[in-house]
């Protein structure tokens, strides 16, 4: 005969792995086996000057057309170069969040929209 337990019962328990939350730093991507992560802040800011780098270069080449600034495209080149190593870390990193809805949350969805805009754009 199984035996319902009460509130009072669980809070004089002592609590249970699965039954504590898991904090920000339990519940950290652990790195595959022979990988390795950047860490998310250092991830993020290198996206976004990769990605600031990238604008200012593309601009720039809008102007630049002749054969002595090639200079102007090689930055360009390795600025998307950046952009693909930084968000292939990224995405392994997050991967495990973005196949299970269940740990989605508002800025998860806006990065699966984010991903989706950005895959649709390269392959015009």
């Amino acid at each position: 005969m199984t035996r319902s337990v009460s509130s009072a019962d669980r809070s004089r328990r002592r609590p249970h792995e699965t039954d504590m939350p898991t904090s920000a730093a339990n519940s950290r991507a652990k790195p595959p086996r022979g990988g390795y992560f950047l860490p998310p802040r250092l991830t993020d800011w290198s996206l976004a000057l990769a990605g600031a780098a990238a604008l200012v270069s593309g601009l720039i080449s809008l102007v630049s057309g002749h054969a002595d600034q090639w200079l102007v495209f090689a930055l360009h080149g390795a600025a998307g170069l950046w952009l693909l190593i930084l968000l292939w870390d990224k995405l392994r990193r997050v991967l495990p969040r973005v196949v299970r809805p269940s740990l989605w949350d508002r800025h998860t969805v806006l990065g699966v929209v984010a991903i989706l805009m950005v895959a649709r754009a390269s392959a015009c």
